[in-house]
């Protein structure tokens, strides 16, 4: 029972946020296919899938009926894009003493303050 209900999910998952449902127009180019063939007897798969899908979408009588080929046609499937972005981090300026020298030195340290995290509890550890 869990294997077929994970199925379904699966194919409905694939069938309404991807472009599979449109492998049920399959039937709709070998229909096309077969009126071309009417019309001239000649003219191969190869040939048909190119005169289709290679060149140019050029209006033609038939233009319609083009159209409703697999893959021809945008459906307005609903994808969704989600752009997360981290916060830029704060460069700390401190001195450091160089006990060799002397000298003081500058020394950029980056310092990450979240305001989610200031306003909980549960801080993450600070660096001296």
């Amino acid at each position: 029972m869990k294997r077929i209900v994970g199925i379904l999910l699966l194919a409905t998952y694939l069938l309404t946020t991807t472009e599979a449902h449109q492998f049920f127009k399959l039937p709709e180019l070998f229909s096309h296919y077969s009126e071309h063939q009417k019309k001239d007897a000649s003219i191969g798969v190869f040939d048909f899938l190119a005169m289709h899908y290679a060149s140019d979408n050029a209006p033609d009588a038939d233009h319609d009926r083009d159209m409703q080929l697999p893959f021809k046609s945008f459906d307005g499937c609903p994808s969704m894009i989600i752009l997360a972005q981290s916060p830029k981090p704060i460069l700390q300026v401190s001195t450091y003493l160089n006990h060799f020298d002397g000298e003081a030195y500058p020394l950029l340290r980056p310092l990450f303050l979240s305001s989610a995290d200031l306003s909980s509890i549960w801080q993450p550890p600070r660096s001296c």
